[in-house]
């Protein structure tokens, strides 16, 4: 732990931007096939600000996704509030999550994150606020108990949205076409800014290297903040182990303090996120701070690294690239260290730090020159490890630069015309296959996978990029349980960035 770092985020003070939002309709929950997972919104009526009901319930869509705090006001008609009246309350940011029941419950995370809240109301009338903070567009409220003839009014329901982006939307894709993506992108990392960049606002609400890498790549297209971003750093840098080791995940409260996840690739990713905030802001005196803590990360990396460029797989080996469990991680590991080195080059060269430029670049030239020899299927046209060719490797070893621009696009044909070729399941691995499309100037094939992708997700409903998205299977999900999964992730987000960098260039 460095104290002294971790006193400079604290000094760093986010302001949270607040807005009043109102629902935009009162709607009900349908079950029917034809809608994603089996469930969709009926719009009733539009929101008039005064609803009475006498028993059952009543839901209502706020129109978009908002993180925030609820409130509204209740009173009764009728009949005097003899008797407590006992309310519950489910948030969803996709629909399918109201398909919970307790008792059937299959995921392995705790359920304690699904958005629900029960509770008393004693007196009426009352101005009520729910206490905790809840990522949702559609919020389902049962009258669970009250006096039996009475009638309840709600009136002024509204969420306290907050964000560090602010809510002042302006698209920043100059072409039509790209409109859509363009608004779900910026209110996906509009959603996931807070007083950190959350991985998730409804789960987990962390923050993770992974996620924040490509969330700040977003940022410097859209909000172009800074001291949000020194401050997620400089939390990294303030909270490794004993080891030198970057966490792969840190809470910020009560009190920051590391998550105990330690990930070789998301380890290596915090040069790449500090080489991005120096091309965006040209801060050398940061970057010069906390290069020695990025570095450390690779110096320890290259103890595995055997002297014919093959990572030695380790006990307890755990590294994340994709939630794939049937994926070598090996090849994998040393695809991206290999693409993490360019950066850890060009950041020790631009600080004047030629000895470590020049190791990083060694080290980076034997990674690839290992896995051409060893790993390189020439009839196949492809890497591959254990007779399992995907994605996930082959995209990393073309942005590594480990091939020439040519062979790359072989690579990528081929993998698109092989029918064993593993996918990848989650919108952060996709990201990079996006990067490969971009540096092979693919750009045809760049924007069918955009709208093979993330235009798929838009036309399942979703208003923010989602956490995993599997074509072909509705209801993938890491954790067992799709509604477990973020409909709100940050390492979604990247399709702003990536076609203002690649396809309006």
């Amino acid at each position: 732990m460095n104290n002294i770092f971790l006193e400079k985020a604290g000094n760093i003070d986010i302001k949270l931007h607040e807005k009043i939002v109102n629902p935009k309709s009162v709607c009900s929950i349908v079950e029917h096939e034809d809608y994603y997972n089996g469930y969709g919104i009926k719009e009733i009526e539009p929101y008039c600000g005064r609803n009475v009901l006498l028993n059952g319930d009543i839901c209502f869509d706020f129109g978009e996704h908002y993180v925030g705090y609820l409130s509204f006001k209740l009173s009764g008609i009728d009949e005097v509030c003899d008797s407590p009246v006992k309310l519950k309350f489910a948030f969803a940011e996709v629909p399918f999550e109201f398909s919970h029941k307790d008792g059937n419950e299959p995921g392995w995370l705790s359920y304690s994150w699904i958005q629900e809240e029960t509770i008393f109301v004693d007196i009426l009338p009352a101005e009520v606020t729910l206490p905790r903070r809840y990522a949702f567009r559609y919020v389902k409220v049962e009258i669970l108990a009250k006096n039996k003839r009475m009638r309840l009014i709600f009136e002024d329901v509204k969420v306290k949205a907050v964000s560090a982006a602010g809510f002042d939307y302006k698209r920043v894709v100059k072409e039509d076409r790209f409109s859509k993506i363009d608004e779900v992108s910026q209110r996906t990392l509009r959603d996931c800014m807070q007083t950190v960049y959350e991985d998730g606002p409804k789960r987990d609400r962390r923050l993770w290297l992974g996620d924040i890498r490509l969330q700040a790549l977003v940022n410097y297209s859209t909000v172009k903040d800074i001291n949000l971003v020194k401050k997620c750093l400089y939390l990294f840098a303030g909270l490794c182990d004993e080891e030198g080791r970057v966490p792969a995940c840190l809470y910020e409260k009560p009190d920051p303090m590391n998550g105990e996840i330690f990930l070789y690739d998301y380890s290596l990713l915090f040069m790449a996120a500090l080489w991005d905030y120096y091309k965006f802001s040209g801060d050398k005196e940061f970057c010069e701070e906390l290069f020695d803590v990025a570095y450390h990360q690779f110096e320890r990396f290259y103890q595995i690294v055997s002297k014919e460029g093959i990572v030695l797989d380790q006990e307890g080996w755990w590294c994340f690239i994709d939630w794939d469990d049937e994926l070598p991680k090996p090849l994998a590991m040393a695809a991206i260290a290999a693409y993490c080195l360019n950066f850890a080059r060009d950041m020790a060269a631009e600080l004047g730090k030629d000895a470590q430029s020049k190791e990083a670049e060694k080290y980076r030239l034997l990674l690839c020159d290992g896995a051409k020899k060893y790993y390189f299927n020439s009839e196949k046209g492809v890497f591959e490890e254990n007779g399992i060719v995907s994605w996930n490797v082959n995209i990393f070893w073309i942005l590594a630069g480990a091939v020439t621009h040519d062979e790359g696009r072989r690579i990528m044909k081929n993998l698109e015309e092989s029918a064993e070729a593993r996918l990848p399941v989650t919108p952060y691995v996709y990201h990079y296959i996006m990067e490969s499309y971009g540096v092979l100037g693919m750009k045809e094939e760049m924007e069918k996978l955009l709208s093979d992708y993330w235009g798929e997700m838009i036309s399942c409903g979703a208003d923010t990029f989602w956490e995993a998205f599997k074509k072909g299977d509705s209801k993938f999900s890491p954790y067992d349980d799709c509604v477990l999964n973020s409909a709100c992730h940050a390492w979604s987000c990247t399709p702003i960035y990536l076609i203002k960098k690649y396809l309006e260039e």
